[in-house]
């Protein structure tokens, strides 16, 4: 059996060599291991083993691993859907926000991130296919949205998460990163050409 050691230096090496065929420079891409489900002492191996940032996807997970030091040392972030109700325990604990599928939503963290007098770092989810089993803001609301972002002073959206259609995985894209891996679907020129992402 691998060990978690092992495992992320397969990881490694597999996205250092799809890096080089897409011409990208391998230290431009983050590994952020998705340690829910897992107690505080396997996230810190983890954690050792040299992953780039933690991922969360439950708030009673990160309560419960952080006093232990769970993630000491690296960014972490929730990648789960978000209730309105938890973002109390999170905005200005976890460093990015990676699920903000809703106009209510942001403005809750927004208000959030004023009341505690922080900047909160998230990620904006777009539905590009428009599949109805897939959250996240539409492409014409992202549109709209996108130009009026900046008059908002507590919050900094660092990238765009995009939904995808046609049976495909959600994409998590932190600015640019995974969304040039659905170039050929048009993904990243949409969003670039409308300012969800930037180089």
């Amino acid at each position: 059996m691998s060990t978690i050691a092992e495992n992320i230096a397969n990881i490694r090496a597999q996205m250092a060599d799809a890096a080089k065929k897409a011409g990208r420079d391998p230290s431009e891409i983050l590994l952020c291991a998705a340690t829910k489900m897992n107690d505080a002492d396997r996230v810190k191996e983890a954690v050792a083993a040299g992953v780039d940032c933690c991922g969360e996807n439950r708030v009673q997970e990160i309560q419960a691993k952080r006093p232990l030091g769970a993630y000491t040392g690296k960014p972490l972030h929730f990648i789960g859907h978000l209730q309105t109700n938890k973002v109390k325990y999170l905005v200005g604990v976890v460093d990015l926000i990676e699920s903000v599928d809703r106009l209510e939503l942001l403005e809750c963290i927004e208000k959030q991130a004023e009341k505690v007098g922080v900047v909160q770092n998230i990620l904006f989810e777009v539905n590009i296919g428009a599949e109805e089993s897939k959250s996240g803001f539409t492409k014409e609301e992202a549109i709209a949205f996108g130009d009026g972002f900046n008059d908002i002073e507590m919050l900094e959206a660092v990238g765009t998460g995009v939904a995808m259609g046609n049976a495909k995985d959600e994409i998590k894209a932190h600015a640019t990163c995974t969304c040039r891996s659905v170039e050929e679907d048009g993904v990243y020129d949409f969003c670039l050409e409308h300012g969800l992402i930037t180089i």
